[in-house]
């Protein structure tokens, strides 16, 4: 019985407690701050989502320079190897057109494949050259 009397007071006592809390959080003021929070945390929310959106436009902006940039580099790197190809397949040309040849190295046979290799050479250094040359003229 004393148990009993014990947890009715205890529940009493609990109850008491709920009803309290359940005052203060309906009260009008702790509704005003919940409403307050509540607006404050939409505006930091939009606020992220904002930036969020705005610096990954910039990072995608970014990278499509630099991959701009990186596609200008490997242009102007195929130039230099056109340009350099182009220059020793004309030499072994020239010697072959002569009547020079180096067994093991070339010989009069192999001058297809030097005049393949030149006019491949010749039409990559064209195509990359003039790349190069719209990309410095629409970054002026």
């Amino acid at each position: 019985s004393s148990k009993s009397a014990a947890t009715s007071s205890s529940d009493w006592q609990a109850s008491k407690r709920y009803r309290r809390i359940l005052s203060i959080l309906l009260s009008s003021n702790a509704q005003r701050y919940m409403k307050t929070f509540r607006s404050h945390t939409f505006i930091v929310l939009g606020t992220m989502v904002l930036l969020h959106i705005v610096f990954f436009a910039l990072m995608i902006s970014t990278i499509q320079k630099q991959e701009s940039l990186m596609v200008s580099l490997s242009d102007s790197f195929l130039v230099f190897t056109c340009d350099t190809s182009s220059l020793l397949g004309l030499r072994v040309l020239q010697q072959l057109a002569i009547g020079n040849s180096y067994p093991g190295a070339y010989n009069l046979s192999d001058f297809p494949y030097w005049y393949n290799l030149i006019d491949y050479q010749v039409t990559l250094f064209k195509e990359k050259l003039d790349h190069l040359y719209v990309d410095a003229s629409s970054k002026k």
